[in-house]
């Protein structure tokens, strides 16, 4: 893995550090220290690997913000059901739902007192 990074990042640059913090965002294994280390250590500028990584951070959060929305809760929920999301290791089951305090205030924001009650309770 050390040797594909530091290949990737010799031979495409910043266009190889955009892309490869991109993918540690959406494929949390891929440790971002390890990417930006390699860059410090193969001499691309300091400003540089700070775009660079910014950029591949924000397609990352992008990428997952559209999965998101295309996942709904009754597609995730079908999703979960189904042969594949068994395998995975999610429940069979339809655990319901518990009204946590951010969600029975309606908006309003709930005090601190008020979300150490309700953790205690």
């Amino acid at each position: 893995m050390n040797e594909t990074i530091t290949q990737l990042i010799q031979n495409y640059g910043y266009v190889a550090v955009a892309l490869l913090i991109a993918a540690e965002n959406i494929f949390p294994p891929i440790p971002s220290e390890l990417i930006l280390t390699f860059t410090g250590f193969l001499t691309l500028s300091v400003p540089g690997a700070i775009i660079a990584s910014t950029i591949g951070a924000f397609i990352g959060a992008v990428t997952l913000y559209w999965v998101g929305t295309f996942f709904d809760q009754d597609r995730l929920s079908r999703f979960a059901a189904s042969k594949v999301g068994r395998r995975f290791g999610s429940p069979r089951k339809k655990s319901p739902r518990r009204k946590t305090t951010l969600t029975a205030t309606a908006g309003q924001p709930p005090s601190l007192a008020a979300l150490f009650q309700s953790s205690a309770a």
